[in-house]
């Protein structure tokens, strides 16, 4: 039987959260015509195409500066980080090449919720949730549409191939994330916070991102010169 941690439990706070989600995700579907996947959006800085880079670094900038926004109104929420730094690095490490390879802020609640042997925490499931409900609703409206309500062309993945990259990748990013806690998105609200495990992990996983993307170029100038 599963033993809910009552205490860390949020339901409210995190089903609002994961709404506020949705409505960011949906708006930037629907305004922009692109999918707001946080290490999608980050990769492509280190393979940039022309005239492709300067909305991705508004985002992240916009991204990482939440908790300096927050912090005119309240007080920011305690973020836990237990992880050691050599976990950090590996799981940044793994993330960044497992995020690329399958195309895909509270470490404590994210282990909470990984961790259904001991103090399960399922308050990561009313975010979700919460940025399902609204998501889908945008999603629904955005592939019947070919331009955003801005006039732009609409950019949705439409590879639905499952393969041994895909696979391989999502192992490896779980892997990452359950040795942290750490995803993407809530490591740079974390940074901009000021939390220097936050910095390492960031550092970690771009630095792996780089390493895949020189890898790849490397096999692709390989193939080339067998042809």
């Amino acid at each position: 039987m599963i033993d809910i941690a009552w205490n860390n439990f949020t339901p409210v706070s995190a089903l609002i959260g994961g709404i506020l989600i949705g409505l960011a995700t949906a708006s930037f579907v629907l305004l922009n015509g692109r999918i707001a996947g946080i290490s999608g959006i980050l990769g492509g800085l280190l393979a940039p195409v022309q005239g492709d880079r300067a909305w991705r670094v508004a985002f992240l900038a916009g991204l990482v500066s939440a908790p300096l926004l927050w912090l005119l109104a309240a007080e920011l929420p305690a973020i836990t980080i237990n992880a050691g730094y050599p976990a950090l690095i590996a799981a940044g490490l793994l993330f960044g090449i497992g995020l690329i390879v399958s195309g895909m802020a509270n470490p404590e609640k994210v282990l909470g919720f990984l961790d259904l042997a001991g103090q399960w925490d399922p308050s990561l499931a009313f975010v979700m949730g919460g940025a399902i409900m609204v998501g889908l609703v945008a999603f629904t409206i955005a592939r019947k549409r070919t331009l955003s309500f801005l006039g732009l062309t609409m950019k949705l993945p439409t590879n639905r191939t499952i393969d041994r990259r895909l696979v391989i990748g999502s192992v490896v990013f779980g892997v990452g994330w359950g040795i942290a806690g750490f995803c993407p998105g809530p490591a740079l609200v974390a940074l901009g916070g000021g939390e220097i495990k936050a910095v390492v992990f960031v550092a970690s996983m771009v630095t792996g991102m780089i390493l895949f993307e020189f890898l790849e170029r490397w096999r692709a100038a390989g193939k080339r010169e067998v042809v």
